[in-house]
């Protein structure tokens, strides 16, 4: 797995231009300028890229031998750490509400974008796409981890492909 959020950034979106379609690739308070300012920022240096569904399943956003986790690839590192309610102080850094980071995945709370086109929860939740569609109409599976509400739970949600969320790799 990598050992943090994705940072692939080919183009830059404004919070407002929402798709279901079309890759979309937006960095948490980022609302004007160029690639370079975006990249810049605060939000992209610590959080990484925001990206919506459709950016996922494009096969440039990881590396060569590298693919975004499946929901199934999800809940296999999950359950190595204790299952859905115990696993989030281990997949959390050190720096994140009590992380232990015992996983080496150091997950980071970079927040969302919203179907609404803001942006929220960055800096409390860590949420993070899947690759499996949950057979809900554009919708796919996804992580998420907000521990000053419960501390040690990760839960499982089906999500709107529309929404910006962090994103990890797995090797092949």
């Amino acid at each position: 797995w990598f050992a943090e959020n994705l940072r692939y950034l080919p183009q830059i979106d404004l919070p407002d231009d929402g798709s279901l379609t079309e890759p979309r690739y937006y960095v948490y308070y980022y609302f004007e300028g160029t690639i370079d300012d975006a990249m810049a920022l605060y939000g992209y240096n610590t959080y990484g890229v925001l990206y919506n569904f459709p950016a996922v399943i494009n096969s440039e956003i990881c590396p060569q031998g590298w693919h975004i986790p499946t929901d199934i690839e999800w809940d296999e590192l999950i359950n190595l750490y204790g299952g859905e309610w115990n696993a989030s102080p281990a997949l959390r850094a050190e720096t994140w509400y009590n992380g232990t980071n015992e996983s080496g995945l150091s997950c980071l709370p970079g927040g969302q974008r919203h179907s609404l086109g803001n942006y929220a929860l960055a800096g409390n939740g860590g949420y993070y796409w899947s690759s499996t569609s949950s057979g809900f109409t554009d919708e796919a599976w996804n992580r998420y981890m907000y521990p000053s509400i419960e501390e040690y739970w990760v839960d499982r949600s089906s999500i709107s492909y529309e929404i910006g969320m962090s994103a990890r790799c797995i090797k092949d």
